[in-house]
């Protein structure tokens, strides 16, 4: 468990910087990783082991990572504004209203589902963000708002669970 609570976070503030943050960029992502593994190792130097030592080694390396993640994202240079927005569309876009992508020149790939990003054109980012300007919002965000209801209910139900296991296991 120890080890899963110091890597998963080196992954994943890399991936919370890309949804949350436009301003987040390759650069920032690379820093944020490298400062996060470099915290582990001071730790690990220090002497923060096991079960004490992880909440500092866990804070440390958010800390480390999140903070090498905004100032090198900001003292580089942004992504390309037609990436981005053609990943914020793709994010952004509700399951059922494929059509909206298809319409920003979006390719689906036969059989996977997916969508590849359309050849760039000179008017594309106006394009893309009136496209998304269109995506029912209050629909999505009503989704979300359930389907996160729902994984909670599934997570807690799962922890349940375990823990009913465990303590099966112990008493027999």
């Amino acid at each position: 468990m120890r080890f899963l609570w110091q890597t998963i976070p080196l992954m994943g503030i890399t991936f919370f910087f890309a949804i949350l943050w436009r301003r987040a960029n390759r650069y920032g992502a690379f820093a944020a990783f490298f400062a996060s593994v470099a915290a582990v190792l001071l730790c690990q130097y220090i002497g923060w082991n096991g079960d004490a030592g992880l909440p500092k080694t866990v804070t440390l390396l958010l800390g480390f990572g999140i903070l090498a993640g905004v100032v090198v994202s900001l003292l580089t240079p942004p992504e390309p504004k037609r990436l981005l927005d053609s990943f914020y569309l793709l994010l952004k876009t509700p399951i059922g209203q494929e059509d909206v992508l298809r319409k920003a020149g979006f390719t689906e790939i036969p059989g996977s589902g997916t969508f590849e990003p359309p050849a760039e054109t000179p008017n594309e980012a106006n394009y893309i963000s009136e496209i998304e300007a269109g995506i029912d919002k209050r629909q999505s965000r009503k989704e979300s708002i359930y389907g996160f209801a729902i994984m909670t209910i599934i997570v807690v139900a799962l922890l349940v669970g375990v823990k009913l296991l465990a303590w099966w296991l112990a008493k027999g």
